[in-house]
C-alpha cells in the first residue's frame, strides 16, 4: 500500500499538490487494523481519507496527494482530483 501523505497539517501556496481519491483505499483502511499511534489524531484512530482545499477553497475528499501528478496508480478506481493547496481535517473510521 502506497504510504499517504496523512501528516501535513498545512501545504506551502509554492508548491503543487496532486489529490486522488479511491474508494477501494478508503475500504482498505476500514478494515485495516493498524491505529496511527500519534496523540495528534484523535484517540488513535485509523485514518480513512482527508479532506483539502482546491484552489477554488472548496473542500475535496482525497486517500491520497503527492507533489507530482501520478500516471500509474496502486488502485483502479483512483481518480484524479485536480490540484489541492491545504489540508483541513481527516475522516476517521468510526
Amino acid at each position: 500500500m502506497v504510504l499517504i501523505s496523512f501528516y501535513i497539517s498545512s501545504m506551502s501556496k509554492s508548491h503543487i499538490y496532486h489529490a486522488y481519491f479511491s474508494q477501494t483505499a478508503k475500504e482498505n483502511r476500514m478494515n485495516h487494523k493498524e491505529r496511527v499511534s500519534s496523540e495528534s489524531f484523535q484517540n488513535n484512530k485509523v485514518v480513512l481519507s482527508n479532506i483539502y482545499l482546491s484552489q477554488e477553497g472548496k473542500e475535496v475528499e482525497i486517500t491520497e496527494v503527492c507533489r507530482e501528478k501520478k500516471e500509474k496508480f496502486n488502485f483502479e478506481d483512483m481518480e484524479y482530483r485536480g490540484i489541492v493547496v491545504k489540508w483541513t481535517r481527516s475522516i476517521f473510521k468510526s
